[in-house]
């Protein structure tokens, strides 16, 4: 019983509180329960398993579509498959082996949007009009932060609903969100457009606060900015949670008052960066209009900062969440605890203001040849004939070949 114990805290610890990865082997072969599909593969990692789940995804016609496209014309996620495939390259000198690399900015963002998909689709339901959103270039960059919040809350134990996507007679938010302990939140997930030189979130909490929402409001919002070390605390504190705290008595919503909201801000900016290491995320957890939490919030003492934390548990954890999210490992891998981790060094305090965490580390990633200029097949089982990657040719190409 002590050793289930120990070993499901180390699960936890590794994949967070969502559904634990399911799969085994057999006969050479890597057999993975995704939701109640499974997939079967000679991967050697998850990050092989995820290589090939994202490509069944979105479809390899779709892929190689835009692979046809000069490189500045493709759509994003194949701007960052043909990063990692490069860098592949670079790194790895003997296919089908295993090795690990530093982590990349388009590693990051492939791979990270990889996992997500595979979490939706394992805990909840992967939608196809959200995978359709996906590829329409002008709906990316809100339906890729989509499926990091819906990650996030995942991991962080939150049993989600998805909102009816045929039903258009009213807005409303992305999904609902139960905690462990039973409360019911309404999410909505914005993200700015890029290229701003500022940190306000005013606008985009507008807009969500607008959406028909059956639930306290958890209303998530990314900055979308490059990283910016010189940016201190004082800064994303005055810039993005001052700008919601300036908007509390004007903002009017369908007539009326604007409705309270738990606000967190975030910044995942792997992407402004394809080729570079990752850069620090931040994650700031504040409120509009809830009093005792954030900004309203004036902790003289422990005591006080204790029973804060204790009831809006809820919201510490996904804070937690968003700080240890990672790309795990198998789970009977050797290399249990060197999965994709952004979160090494963090900054936590509460500051009578709000929760910060600046995140920032060189990470390791365990990857093999994915993207190949030719292919070899071998029969899979029951005559299924798989497609295996060769190495890609020692020269830089200026075009990868097959998705």
């Amino acid at each position: 019983m002590e050793e289930h114990k120990a070993r499901e805290l180390q699960r936890q610890h590794q994949q967070g509180l969502g559904r634990p990865i399911i799969s085994t082997d057999f006969r050479g072969y890597k057999i993975v329960a995704v939701g109640s599909a499974v997939h079967w593969g000679k991967w050697k990692t998850f990050f092989d398993f995820l290589s090939d789940y994202i490509r069944s995804v979105l479809g390899s016609d779709w892929g190689n579509a835009e692979i046809a496209k000069p490189l500045n014309e493709r759509h994003p996620i194949m701007q960052w498959y043909d990063a990692v495939c490069h860098y592949q390259q670079r790194t790895i000198p003997e296919p089908d082996n295993v090795h690990t690399a530093p982590m990349t900015g388009a590693t990051a963002a492939y791979f990270g949007l990889a996992y997500n998909l595979y979490l939706l689709a394992h805990n909840v339901d992967l939608q196809r009009k959200l995978v359709a959103r996906l590829k329409k270039p002008d709906q990316f960059r809100g339906a890729y932060y989509e499926t990091l919040v819906a990650a996030w809350f995942i991991l962080s134990g939150f049993e989600l609903t998805l909102e009816n996507e045929s039903d258009v007679s009213e807005s409303h938010c992305e999904f609902s969100a139960k905690s462990k302990n039973g409360a019911m939140y309404s999410v909505e997930a914005k993200s700015r457009g890029p290229n701003k030189d500022h940190l306000d979130v005013g606008m985009q909490l507008a807009k969500a606060l607008h959406k028909t929402a059956a639930h306290q409001r958890i209303v998530m919002i990314d900055v979308n900015v490059p990283d910016d070390p010189p940016r201190t605390a004082d800064v994303w504190l005055g810039e993005a949670m001052g700008g919601l705290q300036r908007r509390e008595s004007t903002l009017i919503v369908n007539g009326q008052a604007a409705p309270p909201a738990f606000v967190v801000v975030t910044n995942h900016p792997y992407h402004h960066d394809l080729e570079g290491p990752i850069g620090g995320m931040a994650v700031l957890a504040g409120e509009f209009k809830i009093p005792d939490f954030g900004l309203g919030g004036r902790l003289t003492t422990v005591r006080q900062a204790f029973e804060t934390k204790q009831k809006y548990a809820d919201i510490f954890a996904l804070v937690d969440a968003i700080q240890k999210y990672r790309i795990p490992c198998w789970p009977e891998s050797s290399l249990l605890n060197r999965g994709l981790d952004m979160s090494a060094l963090s900054l936590r305090f509460f500051e009578a203001d709000a929760l910060l965490s600046l995140t920032s580390q060189e990470s390791l990633v365990t990857v093999r040849p994915r993207c190949s200029e030719r292919r070899t097949s071998s029969p899979g089982p029951k005559g299924v004939t798989w497609a295996l990657p060769s190495p890609l040719p020692r020269r830089k190409a200026e075009r990868v070949a097959g998705f």
